[in-house]
């Protein structure tokens, strides 16, 4: 039998994400779906505050379902499954690989997570060394990120991007090394403007024609060293 992420989509197949987390408010905590007794005897809840029943075939991919039978898929559900599985990881693992700055690769260094939204994709504002803050655009549905393409909307704040939707059908654990290095990632806006010159893609692959002096003082500027 397959199994599902934390994001709830299933393990090396295709096929939209269902509801893997029910809420026990009894006991004030999440319960995922492969330690949750099969029927809805445990009154857990949705995410949207549906009841949810536990379906746990022995061929079929186990997952939750609403217990009135109007969903075995919930927006609401799987956003905040994003949503807290990203947030978990970056605070777990702290050392994120961030987009080059004139070839340079840099880290950010988590200390806490500001605040978390859904806007079409799960978004996260890391407090990160030096007192700088991070925003971070993950993208795991297909959908594009024209949202994001306006610098006003970002309200300052530095902000990239992470395309996670190639792995969202693997192992929580290839999705978190995914995540915080291995998936591709670029800047959709610094909040210290570089000179546009210096940013040119020719000079950034050719070290020798910037003085190395310079790119040390903009990386530094950024606040990753």
């Amino acid at each position: 039998m397959q199994h599902r992420n934390s994001l709830g989509y299933v393990i090396g197949s295709h096929g939209r994400a269902m509801i893997v987390w029910g809420h026990d408010a009894r006991e004030g905590r999440k319960i995922f779906i492969d330690e949750a007794d099969r029927g809805g005897g445990q009154g857990l809840l949705c995410e949207c505050g549906s009841p949810l029943v536990a379906k746990k075939g022995d061929i079929k991919e186990a997952h939750f379902a609403h217990a009135s039978g109007h969903g075995v898929s919930c927006e609401a559900a799987t956003n905040a499954a994003a949503l807290n599985f990203i947030a978990a990881i970056l605070l777990e693992r702290r050392s994120l690989r961030i987009p080059p700055v004139l070839g340079r690769v840099g880290h950010a260094e988590i200390f806490s997570i500001a605040e978390q939204s859904f806007e079409e994709h799960p978004v996260h504002v890391i407090n990160a060394q030096k007192g700088q803050s991070l925003r971070i655009v993950t993208r795991i549905k297909r959908k594009t990120m024209d949202q994001f393409a306006d610098a006003d909307r970002l309200k300052g704040i530095s902000t990239i991007h992470i395309d996670l939707f190639e792995y969202r059908n693997e192992e929580d654990a290839e999705i978190a090394d995914a995540l915080m290095r291995g998936a591709r990632r670029e800047w959709l806006y610094y909040a210290k403007p570089l000179n546009r010159s210096l940013l040119n893609p020719r000079q950034a692959r050719a070290p020798n024609i910037i003085d190395r002096e310079e790119i040390a003082r903009i990386t530094k500027a950024l606040g990753f060293d």
